[in-house]
């Protein structure tokens, strides 16, 4: 099915059973947020990572997709709620062998964008992966460099488990990918090509956030990690792979800069 059919139904089922504030302002809205005022006079706003609306000839924000404010508003109050209890998600499963981190510094993960003009560098630190059509249309592709100066050259590697902690996401399809040339060491135009330009280690049509989600990596992405320990690194690519459905998809985790919830293998 595709995603955009799955968006109706659930816009639906939410326009059916949820509640909301009384009235949207449209007039309150700007490019990543919408705006709805109660009855006393409280403002809620939403502010998402991927932009939501889009101004029109006349000056007027409107709804990149007008199915979607219950969707969007919803999601809005699930982070909050999540936010208001302070939960803290439990650390994944991976401590019996050795863990390996990028280095806390700029461009150690971080996010490209292209599609429109030549890419260019979204963040040195959190990872972005979006695509579709009818939102901004660039499309945003991440990596994770880690450090894997500790492992010994020699290692053999028979399990290969990369974690990341997603904060925020609407429906993406992604591909997790090899990184054969140093991230840190390429200019955003080449990264960008590099990120989708191998096969990928594998597919995902779902995601868990706020939470973390963890990838048992195949036997190339093995071969690949253990081939590079004489380099001391070894990275992973993270990008939208349908970039031609209807809508606009993305994920956002954190990077190196969140020592708690960054990446790992």
């Amino acid at each position: 099915m595709k995603r955009g059919a799955a968006l109706t139904v659930l816009a639906a089922v939410l326009l059916a059973g949820a509640t909301a504030p009384a009235l949207a302002r449209t007039e309150l809205r700007d490019e990543y947020s919408i705006r709805y005022v109660a009855d006393d006079g409280t403002v809620t706003a939403y502010v998402f990572a991927a932009p939501v609306c889009r101004k029109t000839e006349a000056g007027e924000w409107e709804l990149l997709d007008p199915d979607l404010p219950r969707l969007f508003a919803d999601a809005g109050r699930a982070r909050t709620e999540a936010a208001r209890k302070r939960t803290v998600p439990p650390q994944p499963d991976n401590l019996d062998g050795t863990v390996v981190t990028p280095n806390p510094e700029p461009f150690h993960t971080g996010t490209v964008y292209g599609n429109h003009g030549e890419p260019q560098y979204f963040s040195d630190d959190i990872l972005r992966f979006a695509g579709g059509v009818g939102g901004a249309d660039n499309q945003y592709r991440a990596w994770a460099r880690f450090n894997t100066g500790s492992i010994p050259d020699q290692a053999q590697v028979s399990r290969l488990v990369f974690h990341l902690y997603c904060y925020d996401a609407v429906e993406p399809w992604y591909n997790l990918t090899p990184v054969a040339t140093d991230p840190v060491q390429l200019p955003p135009n080449e990264l960008y090509d590099e990120i989708a330009r191998g096969t990928p280690y594998s597919q995902h049509q779902s995601i868990t956030w706020p939470g973390w989600n963890n990838y048992e990596l195949p036997e190339q992405a093995r071969t690949d990690f253990q081939d590079r320990l004489a380099e001391d690194w070894w990275a992973v690519g993270v990008h939208e792979w349908d970039a031609e459905q209807q809508g606009w998809y993305y994920g956002a985790a954190y990077g190196w800069g969140n020592s708690s919830h960054q990446p790992y293998v």
